[in-house]
């Protein structure tokens, strides 16, 4: 599948990885949206869903696990950086 003229040798491969980025990202957000809407209707105003408070221990569950995978994500982007460059 050649959408282009390719300008250089690398432009198949790189024509490739922006349409698989391209359709990851649409899938995912595809996924979020389908999600929020899901849970905007579920959960409106008025509806009958549950909604009680968390026990204190599943709070600081949520918490701890949130901020460790933000600080894990943070981390491994870090050591991928070349060493040097800001």
């Amino acid at each position: 599948m050649n959408l282009f003229t390719e300008a250089s040798r690398n432009a198949q491969i790189v024509d490739t990885d922006l349409l698989f980025v391209g359709v990851i990202s649409l899938l995912i957000f595809l996924l979020v949206f389908t999600l929020v809407l899901l849970f905007a209707v579920r959960y409106r105003r008025g509806s009958a869903a549950k909604r009680g408070p968390l026990p204190n221990i599943l709070k600081r569950e949520f918490e701890i696990g949130w901020t460790r995978a933000l600080l894990g994500q943070v981390r491994a982007w870090h050591s991928l950086q070349e060493d040097g460059d800001p």
